[in-house]
């Protein structure tokens, strides 16, 4: 339950990135970028990490919890653009992998940051 909001997250945008290139809704065509694919995996991180604040972290411990967040998040960057190559007229990119995981790498030292205070 308090994991909904990312796994919903997640579902879009892989709905999004399965999409023909042909069916992608105007708006999102408009709004590609490199800021918008961090922005988006940015979110997702600190969804996943609201979710994870649900539960008490005196029984893993913090840094465990981040490797294993980093590791999901580069995983699903790098398996993102992958799949696009077998989606017609969709080509996956480096520059949207290295986004990708900038924006999920930010979001988990800015959680770390924070939470140091």
């Amino acid at each position: 339950m308090y994991y909904t909001p990312a796994i919903v997250w997640g579902i879009l945008i892989f709905y999004f990135s399965l999409m023909p290139g042909g069916e992608v809704p105007v708006l999102l065509k408009s709004i590609q970028g490199f800021f918008i694919h961090m922005a988006i995996y940015f979110f997702l991180a600190l969804l996943i990490i609201c979710g994870a604040s649900q539960f008490t972290f005196s029984k893993v411990n913090n840094v465990i919890f981040s490797v294993a967040l980093l590791v999901i998040l580069i995983s699903g960057s790098i398996l993102e653009p992958i799949q696009e190559f077998y989606i017609p007229n969709r080509v996956g990119e480096l520059e949207d992998v290295i986004a990708n995981m900038l924006g999920g790498i930010a979001a988990v030292f800015l959680w770390r940051t924070i939470s140091k205070n």
